[in-house]
């Protein structure tokens, strides 16, 4: 059986065991339900008078949100409130992250390895949780962690996520995010970096942007998007970062926040190039 998916247009094809369940759209990343053989009969007339439309804007629905797209649908009957929520989001939309099983998973994984090979990382945090004068400190890093197990275990357990479990793991995302770059002022040498500095630079950016978004409340749970990791992606993620995090560990001797930036940005740049590659269409003889 196929269907339409009613965000990008995408022609997906079903089983009849899933009938009734969320599937995961490959055209845009969005959870589409299942519907039983009589109501998915019905309705391939209108999809397909509305498909080419809607295909023209796959590409700008594909990194939206499940409730942004239902926000876009339904903006003339939102409330005022709601509208001007919306209309900010989407001018501030070509600065606000993306947060997909993926990236989630990067950031995690990434910081798991530091706290393992960084003594020093490991000692700071361990002066948190022992500290009885550090009850809110010891507060944020419980949700932080929180938020990275769930980061880890998205990948290998996909489903919806709850509200709760995209706060926590936004949380942890901006938590990290934010840790890092100011961490990276407070390094030592980081002027000595040549063209690595571009990473930890990178990140004192992203700590900024995410402090102002966050504290305007433009910056949402509708960035945790539900598009899902392969296993192929995982492999490749998981080898990038190790590879990249004992060079600049053992061979560069970088500060744990800067072998972070670099870590991660170089893994997701490369998964990136390494998605197209397998993506793009056969040579033709």
């Amino acid at each position: 059986m196929r269907l339409t998916c009613y965000y990008c247009g995408a022609e997906i094809s079903t089983e009849a065991g899933q009938i009734g369940t969320l599937i995961v759209c490959p055209g845009c990343g969005h959870r589409v339900r299942v519907p039983r053989p009589g109501l998915a009969d019905a309705s391939p007339p209108q999809a397909d008078r509305r498909s080419s439309a809607v295909r023209k804007d796959a590409a700008a629905w594909e990194h939206l949100s499940n409730q942004e797209i239902r926000d876009t649908v339904l903006y003339e009957a939102l409330p005022r409130a709601e509208k001007l929520r919306v209309n900010l989001k989407r001018a501030f939309a070509f600065v606000l992250p993306r947060y997909d099983d993926l990236t989630l998973f990067a950031f995690g994984i990434a910081f798991v390895l530091l706290v393992l090979l960084d003594p020093g990382l490991r000692g700071a945090m361990a002066a948190i949780g022992t500290d009885p004068h550090s009850e809110t400190e010891t507060l944020l890093l419980g949700f932080a962690g929180l938020g990275l197990t769930l980061s880890l275990i998205g990948v290998v357990w996909p489903r919806e996520k709850s509200e709760f479990e995209k706060v926590m793991m936004l949380f942890f995302a901006i938590l990290i995010t934010i840790g890092a770059g100011v961490s990276t002022w407070r390094t030592p040498g980081a002027g000595a970096l040549g063209w690595l500095a571009v990473f930890p630079i990178w990140n004192q950016f992203n700590a900024v942007l995410l402090l102002l978004l966050a504290s305007t409340g433009i910056l949402d749970t509708d960035c945790i998007t539900d598009r899902r990791a392969t296993a192929r992606q995982i492999v490749v993620a998981v080898a990038t970062i190790a590879v990249v995090t004992a060079v600049c560990r053992h061979f560069f001797r970088l500060h744990w926040a800067v072998t972070y930036s670099i870590a991660v940005n170089y893994t997701l740049s490369f998964l990136g190039r390494v998605q197209k590659f397998f993506d793009a269409p056969p040579a033709s003889a």
